[in-house]
């Protein structure tokens, strides 16, 4: 009985192996995924190689199996190909399908208790194996993230085929206790009537947050009368979205259209900057007027001063940069002094003057003992290259030496009842006297109704006859 059992057993084992043997014989390719997988992946967008795919062969390896048939994996679907091996032709399904997530980076972000946060705010670089296939980023909130503190956000960017991937990056929530960074530029220049828009009313003004990209801007122009020549003040103010606030003020300068009526008068002051610059620029604060200073390139220690005058509203002119008479002796060393001067300026305002006053004057007869009749060739050529030139027609008389009385510098500032006029004073070290009569001078054209105007393109033209 028991060699009985032990010789079906033995049958049904060889059976078995039989059809084992003879499986494999029929079927010799074994893929990933199972004994009787017919169906293999072919990632979409990757170069597809059956070899990737087979994880035995009967009798045989990798080698020996070759794919009778095409699949392309740049377009998704079921390919019906055939394997063959062994001189067996065996059919296979191949399905190009997309099953790799989206490459994903972000990362962290700071911002305050009020901006609305969203999966940009993270700048997210996500890559999929389609270029053109639509990821849908979004991002998880499993807390609230309004207030103050750190928190910990997941990002998932999931393509057209249902694949996903996320990262968890930190959004950081402060109290915004820093007002914004408000720049309003230059003071403005207008003529009297023209309609002062905010477009007008914002040039030149910028403002800068922590976080907020978009501070809100508002402007109180009130008190400025557009028909009536003068310096006014207009007011700014930035909000962040935070509540944090900054003020700024600059002057808008009305001009008196040319060929009118109104009374307006140009203090000019030559030779500076030296510490009696900064006197004046005082004076001329009080009185809440403007004035030109046509500079020089002397008295380094004082140049912060020229800074000042620009910021405060008052224009720089070019006088020249060594005060030498020597310029006048060519063409060449006039433009190369001029240019000195130039660029001491823009370097200190940032302004490319324009506006110049000569040394002596456009009537100076000592250029003649450098060059004779070069006055005649400089007032055309300065104009040629864009340059204003300004010369007066009132003089305070303070040139006259360094101690001129102060009665006498009032008297000859005063003398003039000309609608427009161009006052000539000087700022140089020596002139103490015309700082203590300046603010006698500001009364006397105060009380007459006259504007302080600081000249500009707008300003009539006082020119002298040329004497050289």
């Amino acid at each position: 009985m028991q060699k009985k059992t032990l010789s079906i057993t033995l049958v049904g084992l060889a059976i078995i192996l039989l059809s084992v043997f003879l499986y494999f014989l029929f079927n010799p390719v074994i893929y990933k995924g199972g004994i009787f997988n017919r169906v293999v992946h072919a990632e979409y967008k990757e170069k597809f190689n059956i070899k990737d795919h087979i994880s035995f062969v009967f009798l045989g390896d990798k080698e020996d199996v070759r794919l009778v048939g095409s699949v392309d994996s740049q377009k998704k679907g079921q390919y019906d190909v055939k394997i063959r091996c062994h001189n067996r032709v065996k059919p296979l399904t191949v399905e190009v399908s997309d099953l790799k997530p989206p490459t994903l980076k972000v990362s962290d972000y700071k911002t305050d208790e009020f901006e609305k946060v969203n999966v940009n705010s993270f700048d997210p670089k996500v890559r999929d194996a389609d270029p053109i296939d639509k990821i849908k980023m979004t991002l998880g909130k499993e807390e609230p993230l309004e207030k103050s503190g750190e928190y910990e956000v997941k990002i998932t960017a999931e393509d057209s085929s249902g694949n996903k991937t996320y990262k968890k990056t930190k959004l950081e929530r402060v109290d915004d206790k820093t007002p914004p960074v408000l720049s309003v530029g230059s003071n403005l220049f207008c003529t009297a009537g023209q309609d002062l828009t905010d477009e007008v009313l914002l040039n030149g003004v910028s403002a800068q947050d922590d976080f907020d990209k978009s501070p809100q801007i508002t402007i109180d122009s009130s008190e400025v009368q557009t028909g009536t020549p003068g310096t006014y003040r207009v007011k700014y103010e930035c909000k962040d979205r935070s509540g944090n606030i900054s003020e700024a003020t600059k002057d808008i300068v009305v001009s008196a259209t040319i060929g009118d009526n109104q009374k307006v008068i140009y203090l000019t002051f030559d030779d500076g900057p030296s510490p009696n610059t900064e006197k004046i620029l005082n004076i001329l604060a009080k009185y809440n007027v403007k004035g030109t200073f046509f500079v020089t390139g002397n008295d380094a220690s004082f140049r912060h001063l020229i800074t000042r005058a620009a910021k405060e509203g008052h224009t720089v002119g070019l006088h020249t940069y060594t005060h030498q008479y020597s310029i006048y002796s060519s063409e060449e060393a006039f433009f190369s002094d001029l240019s000195n001067v130039q660029n001491m300026v823009k370097q200190l305002t940032g302004i490319d003057s324009h506006h110049i006053r000569f040394a002596g004057g456009s009537s100076n007869t000592v250029s003649r003992n450098y060059n004779q009749g070069i006055m005649s060739h400089l007032v055309k050529d300065v104009q040629n290259r864009g340059f204003k030139y300004y010369d007066w027609n009132s003089s305070s008389g303070d040139a006259a030496g360094n101690l001129v009385s102060k009665d006498s510098i009032v008297a000859n500032s005063t003398s003039s009842s000309a609608n427009h006029i161009c006052l000539l004073m000087h700022d140089s070290r020596p002139k103490t006297t015309t700082v203590d009569a300046l603010p006698q001078i500001i009364e006397h054209y105060k009380k007459l109704g006259y504007a302080f105007l600081p000249i500009s393109d707008s300003t009539p033209v006082f020119h002298h006859g040329v004497n050289n």
